[in-house]
């Protein structure tokens, strides 16, 4: 072997050293048992079409307990624009909301019957360890880290209208019911999220891999207006070492392994409401990775269309606040964080979801 043939392979080897320790190894999520007690789910903000699961209620400007999920033991929540899925302690889906375009998975005899929280149709067989859900879209990961079953609403758009699901196939598709799908990715996925018409899939060693309308940045890459189909492609994002990923209709999140969080990351989307959490900035849109520098040992954080929280054992709020999304009794906009008092409400904190103009608390 010439010096010039051993070097290239010292090379090769450290490159492929170098690429596994920069890796991940992130497991694929379980359904938590919370044995020390039952949960108890709080929301706030508007109810104009029942996304809150409260009756003859149009607005909540503090945290309000909803009594009559008690019974399905939530464990884990996810909002969209108009509805909301849950995930319980067996497995279960339970949703309630706008039922358009049959985005509940479940037959509705009437708009008061949407309001009130009842389990999902047609997914008996498989084994659920994560929902989530945006504007038109519901993804829900398997326990295998290989399939997960999609539902589509209506169809993806972008600032020019309807847009698709596949780059091949433009057609218009809508399903009542949910799908069972392979990743585009020979990786497994451990985890997902979901935006107004775009979606983020984390694999096991870090990765993002994203697709759907990028017309305001939220792909993380640049999509010409003449090639909007390639959107349509999943593509990996070129940022590794990802622990966390959080979609909101617009704007992005994702934490790496050293718990910093970034802000749209790769061009993520918008900032017209202060909804990225950095205080004022000359532009609507922000293309670069962007640190909050107020936010430290971040455990959560849920993403809505112009509104954000986060919890790192306490919840903090910021965005749009017209409709008391933010839990602060104002109609104010903040484009820093603002923690909410959750004093006598609950021991831990499980989980928090951000819609369209609402936000939702789950606590033990």
């Amino acid at each position: 072997m010439s010096s010039e043939q051993a070097s290239n392979k010292r090379s090769t080897n450290s490159f492929e050293h170098t690429s596994k320790r920069r890796c991940l190894n992130l497991r694929i999520p379980k359904l938590p048992d919370y044995d020390s007690g039952s949960t108890k789910l709080y929301v706030m903000g508007s109810n104009d079409c029942g996304q809150l699961g409260l009756e003859n209620v149009d607005e909540v400007k503090f945290p309000k307990h909803i009594e009559n999920l008690d019974k399905f033991r939530i464990v884990y929540i996810s909002v969209g624009s108009l509805y909301a899925t849950t995930l319980t302690q067996n497995g279960k889906i339970v949703t309630w909301g706008c039922n358009d375009h049959g985005a509940l998975d479940r037959i509705t005899e009437s708009k008061d019957n949407e309001r009130v929280p009842s389990y999902a149709q047609g997914i008996d067989n498989v084994t659920i360890v994560k929902v989530t859900c945006g504007g038109n879209i519901t993804l829900a990961l398997l326990s295998d880290g290989h399939n997960f079953l999609t539902k589509l609403l209506g169809y993806s758009k972008d600032e020019n209208g309807v847009l698709g699901f596949s780059a091949k196939n433009k057609d218009k598709l809508e399903q009542n019911f949910f799908i069972k799908y392979d990743t585009d990715t020979k990786s497994k996925i451990a985890n997902i999220s979901v935006g107004e018409n775009h979606s983020l899939l984390l694999t096991t060693e870090g990765f993002i891999y994203i697709f759907g309308s990028g017309d305001i940045n939220q792909l993380g890459r640049r999509i010409l207006k003449h090639y909007k189909w390639n959107g349509l492609n999943s593509e990996k994002l070129a940022i590794r070492r990802i622990k966390k990923i959080f979609a909101g209709s617009y704007h992005n999140f994702a934490v790496d392994n050293d718990n910093i969080i970034y802000a749209n990351v790769y061009s993520f989307g918008h900032t017209n409401y202060g909804q990225l959490g950095i205080g004022e900035v000359s532009t609507d849109k922000v293309s670069t990775p962007i640190h909050i520098t107020k936010l430290v040992n971040c455990q959560n954080i849920a993403v809505g269309d112009h509104n954000s929280l986060a919890v790192n054992e306490k919840v903090h709020t910021w965005g749009f606040g017209k409709t008391f999304a933010l839990g602060d009794r104002s109609r104010e906009d903040k484009n820093l964080l603002f923690e909410i008092n959750c004093t006598g409400i609950g021991n831990k904190i499980l989980s928090v979801g951000g819609g369209s103009q609402y936000s939702v608390i789950l606590f033990q």
